[in-house]
This record gives C-alpha cells, structure tokens and sequence, in this order.
C-alpha cells in the first residue's frame, strides 16, 4: 500500500479537522473521518475494517473511504511529500538586489547608556560581543546610504532605520546621514525609522523627530515594576519613570505624532505576566499604539541561571487567556486590544494569506527572506548582514565597499536549504513554517542541529494557531475579514 495522506490533524472545542498540506486547506470532517483518516491508503479496505469495525459500522466505514476516495480525486489527501526547495532564481535574485532593495538599517553605534541584565552584549550571552565603545565613522555610513539609493530606485517605497546599541548617543550621525541621503536626488517615498531606549530624548531630538516623520520604536517592558527589574542605567537604577517623561514630552509637543509614530517593543521576561501587561499597554497613554513583542531568547547564555533563577517561567497560564480574549473579539467583529494582537495576530494574518497552489513537490524554504532585498544590516565597520539577528562570519552578504554580493546572498540561501533537507519534507508544517536564518544561528555559523530545536516549538505554535483560527470562523465565517484592508511589505 502507499503512504497515508499528508496530512495534519487537530481538534477545537466543537469540531475535528485536518490540514491537507498539498492543498494547504483546512477541511473539517466528523468523527468517523477523523479516525479512519490516518490509515486511508496505508492499509487495505479490509484491513481498515477490521481495525476499526468494533467502533464504526462497515456502511460508515465504507462511505468514509469513498468520499476520501472523491476528495483524492479533487486534489485532497495525497500522499506526496515535497521532494526540493523552490530555489532562489538567479534572475530574481540579481533583479531584487539591483534595483529593489527595501530596507536599509544602520548599526550607527556599539554605545549604549543602559546596562540591561538580559542584554544580548551584556557579556551573558556566549557568542556575542560585550558591550563597546565604537560608532560608526561618517563616510561607512554615506557609503551605505549611498549604495543603497543606487539599488531601491524601483520601489516604490523605502526604509531607513537606525539602531544601536542606544541609536540616540549618536544623534548627531543620524541627522547628518538624513541630510546626505536627502541630497543625493530623488527617492522612492523615504519612511526614517529608530530604534531607542527612550532615556536619552531631548526636547531637540524629539522636535526633529516629529518634523521629519520619524518612526519611534521605544523599549518599554511594562510597569514600572517589570521594566525596572532588568532595564537599567550603568549605576543600577530603573529607567522606567525617564522614559514616561520623555514620553510625556512627545505627547505634549504633538499628541497626534504619538499616536501614529510612537510604538513599543516589550521584551518578555521571567516572571512572565501578560495580562499585566495587557493592562498596562491597554491603558492610557499607551492604548492606540503598536506594540513589538519579543521572546528571550533561550540559548547559549547564563541569564536565566544568574537573573532568573526559581522564577516562574512559564507563559502558559496567562497565555490562554489573552487567547480567549483575542477569540471572542473576533467572533463579535471587534478589535482585541494592542497588545493581545502583538501576541496573536501576526500568526493569524500568516493563515489568511496563505496560497492554495497545489504544492506539486516543491515548497518555499521556511520563512526564509531574501537576505539584502527585505533589509540589509550594516554594522559598525561598514560589514552587510541579513538583519540585526544574524551577524557572524556565515552571513555575511557584502560591505559597503562591494555593495550586498549576489553570490554571497545565494550561498546564504544554499546552506539554509542544505541543513534545512531533508527534515522539513516530511513535516506537516512546512507550507506554514515561519523559521528564518537566525533560529538556524549558532554563534557566527548555521547549524543544523540548532535549527532541529526550534522545529517543536515552530509545529507546537503552529498547532495552537491553527486551533485558534478555526474556532473563530466557526462562530463568525468573517471574523478575519480585517485582514483584506491590512497592508503588507
């Protein structure tokens, strides 16, 4: 007999389902359907009988695998597993780094004013630098802008961001390096981004800010309670109530800037409590604005053991019910709060917009970008890196001097396939998978068996959204009709 169908079953509340990976469709079945699903095609019809003929009748048993028999006939419930990575054409990959590069993110400092206990440079972490004190030199970042303008002429819009360290030691270079792109000609629409700890704003730096549209991304880990227990200056003290009067500042300068380009990256941390933080980012002045979550990460450092240790470290409990939360909002067409939609709805978009393309062999590798195209990081010394997570020898993809390497950028690809083979062909979650670069990352190398951690979780996450997807469109068949007016990059 052949394989069984490739094929992923789970359960809500109030129905049995499976998710068909060739059709990548969701298809709810009943209870008879859901037990004889996993032997269709691996046994013969008479053997499926006798496994299952104390619990099902044969008439029942007989018109399942017929209609099992019709759903293979529509494209359902093939055996097929994927036999290679669809590969980075190099064509594309030449085209998309010549002339639609998108995003551009500057390493403009190693200087930070903060000495945060989970800091990946704060020496916990075993292969990250330490903390330092270098900035980037002006002409490393002219040279970046520079190529980066010459390689995103045609799109149709482009992202400068700036990032540290703490970005804002450096505010000089920002501002001048805003001034040189400016004057090199014309641009795709230009959107200026920075990432900081918000200790350091002044009533300068913010009017700048607000007068060229700048995007804020300020670190902010809750009350002041949770933020101060690990986000602190050089002698030990919380930063919490520096950054709620920068904040206030903002607001007072221009609330209407605050509002739409103020956003926060919250870090969680042991003792994991999300529905205090719900509470908290769901009050004002917080209420209207995007929140970043962002999840320790748990390798290769002692954190845990010397920070953490004997704190309550599971999300689980308070998880859940933010999940309701987020659940029943949808179900009546409302909208959950902003901080339970950082923590849910980016998994949920992933579902709406997922291709129903006969898989036909090939798969997408993971959640893999194109490295340079979607974003190229550049560090202190001018070195091009696929993003902020992914620094080390293994993926570097240019300099400033070269531009981002086409061949560099392909062989980036081809290690990510080559660890990534054959584990992800016979895993139901490969059309959904959103495991990229840096959970393949070992220090400055990729690695497969750091990768093979990660799957678990990935499928595990990946079941619970599929759980939480389904039980909203069984109670509200547009409950993610939201999704059409969202914009995507």
């Amino acid at each position: 007999m052949e394989k069984p169908p490739f094929i992923y079953k789970f359960k809500t509340q109030n129905g049995r389902y499976v998710y068909d990976v060739n059709s990548n469709r969701i298809l709810k079945v009943d209870a008879v359907e859901y037990d004889l699903i996993d032997d269709y095609r691996r046994l013969a019809r008479k053997e499926i009988h006798s496994k299952w003929g104390d619990k099902c009748s044969a008439e029942d048993i007989d018109q399942t695998l017929d209609s099992f028999d019709d759903g293979r006939a529509e494209g359902y419930l093939s055996a097929n597993r994927p036999r290679r990575f669809l590969p980075a054409e190099d064509d594309y990959v030449d085209d998309q780094l010549s002339t639609k590069m998108q995003q551009l993110l500057l390493n403009i400092t190693e200087i930070c004013n903060l000495r945060c206990r989970y800091c990946v440079y704060s020496g916990s972490y075993q292969y990250e630098r330490r903390h330092s004190t270098i900035t980037m030199a002006p002409e490393i970042a002219r040279k970046a802008v520079r190529d980066f303008w010459e390689h995103s002429r045609e799109r149709e819009k482009v992202h400068i961001s700036f990032y540290g360290g703490e970005p804002l030691v450096a505010f000089d270079l920002i501002r001048d390096t805003v001034d040189y792109a400016r004057r090199l000609g014309e641009w795709p629409r230009m959107f200026l981004h920075v990432d900081t700890n918000g200790t350091l704003l002044t009533d300068a730096m913010i009017k700048y800010f607000v007068d060229n549209k700048f995007y804020l991304q300020i670190s902010l880990d809750g009350p002041r309670e949770m933020h101060d227990r690990y986000r602190i200056f050089r002698n030990g003290k919380g930063t919490f109530d520096r950054i709620m009067t920068n904040l206030r500042k903002i607001r007072e300068m221009d609330p209407e800037y605050y509002m739409m380009y103020v956003s926060f990256a919250c870090t969680l941390v042991p003792p994991y409590d999300l529905e205090r933080l719900n509470d908290f980012f769901s009050s004002p002045p917080f209420e209207r604005n995007a929140v970043n979550l962002t999840l320790l990460g748990q390798y290769d450092t002692t954190f845990f053991e010397d920070h953490a240790r004997g704190i309550e470290s599971k999300l689980e409990p308070t998880y859940y019910k933010l999940r309701d939360q987020y659940i029943d909002a949808r179900i009546k067409n409302g909208t959950p709060s902003n901080f339970v939609r950082a923590l849910i709805e980016q998994q949920m978009t992933r579902l709406c917009r997922r291709g129903f393309s006969p898989m036909n062999g090939s798969v997408h590798p993971n959640g893999i970008c194109l490295p340079g195209g979607r974003r190229v990081f550049v560090s202190v010394d001018g070195n091009y890196y696929p993003c902020e997570r992914v620094l080390g020898d293994d993926f570097k993809i240019g300099d400033v001097d070269h531009g981002v390497e086409p061949d560099r950028v392909k062989n980036l690809i081809k290690n990510y396939v080559n660890i990534s083979t054959p584990d992800c062909f016979s895993c139901w979650a490969v059309r959904l998978c959103r495991m990229c670069y840096s959970m393949a990352r070992k220090g400055p190398h990729m690695d497969r068996n750091r990768k093979r951690t990660q799957c678990f979780t990935e499928r595990q996450n990946m079941h619970e959204a599929l759980v939480t997807y389904m039980e909203i469109l069984e109670r509200n068949p547009d409950g993610f009709d939201f999704v059409k007016d969202m914009v995507f990059e």
